[in-house]
């Protein structure tokens, strides 16, 4: 089990990662939001869940996906009042309004518990699981983790990666992303459909053709694209890098002073 945890003046926060099924969760404990970096975080958290996991992937409507947020709840009984308040309702927003509704009904009738704490921030540590980012040690320090520079091949899928457009990052789809094999594929294809102009004419002078410059082999498969984007993402970078460099000449050319 990998823990990271910080020690903050009035509030720790640590998270479990590695673990299975409900343990694999977040516990923040002493919570206090007037700590600047847990209530930026959580702020975040929240957007970002209510927004991308609830409205726009509709969590709250699969069979799966509720099943996942109902396991987090973790009190059997409590689990079993939601799922039959919430399954007659269409919608996920207004599913995840219902739950937060009874959540906050449960927690606020455990206050007085000794053990309060295990219940206080259910809704907060329900939306950091499914949002937070997470630090796997695997990635830190296996170096074949350390191979995923931009189309680079994934060693058990074949998957090549392939740089994206943040601005689309919500549209995009791993598993349509190619592989070795249908890369070959593909340029096998482009080539058959687009046979090279041979010479030809009649007697002994036959007639040159002009050809075209041959194409390179990317621009011939769906690593177009990616290709595409990345290139767009380097000249953008060598134009910041290239005024920036004009700044620090300006800045440190030396002043003329012979009048």
């Amino acid at each position: 089990m990998f823990l990271l945890f910080t020690n903050l003046p009035t509030t720790w926060v640590f998270f479990q990662a590695g673990l299975q099924g409900k343990e694999r969760r977040a516990v923040l404990s002493n919570f206090d939001l007037e700590y600047q970096a847990v209530s930026k975080s959580l702020h975040l958290v929240r957007n970002h869940f209510l927004k991308n996991l609830v409205r726009d992937q509709g969590l709250m409507e699969s069979e799966k996906g509720l099943a996942k947020v109902l396991a987090m709840l973790e009190d059997q009984e409590l689990i079993a009042k939601v799922r039959a308040a919430i399954e007659p309702i269409n919608g996920s927003e207004r599913r995840w309004d219902k739950l937060t509704d009874m959540v906050g009904d449960y927690v606020a009738s455990k206050k007085r518990n000794q053990d309060s704490w295990k219940t206080s921030n259910m809704l907060d540590e329900l939306q950091v699981m499914f949002c937070y980012p997470r630090l796997d040690i695997n990635v830190s320090h296996g170096l074949n983790h350390l191979l995923k520079s931009p189309f680079s091949v994934h060693p058990k899928t074949g998957r090549v990666c392939v740089p994206i457009n943040p601005d689309q990052a919500d549209q995009f789809d791993p598993f349509a992303v190619p592989t070795i094999d249908q890369l070959l594929e593909e340029m096998s294809d482009y080539d058959k459909a687009h046979p090279p102009l041979s010479a030809t004419g009649t007697g002994d002078e036959p007639t040159t053709v002009p050809t075209k410059p041959p194409i390179p082999d990317w621009k011939k498969t769906s690593l177009k694209e990616g290709i595409t984007i990345f290139e767009t993402f380097v000249r953008k970078l060598e134009i910041n890098w290239k005024r920036e460099k004009a700044k620090e000449n300006i800045k440190t050319e030396p002043v003329d002073t012979d009048f």
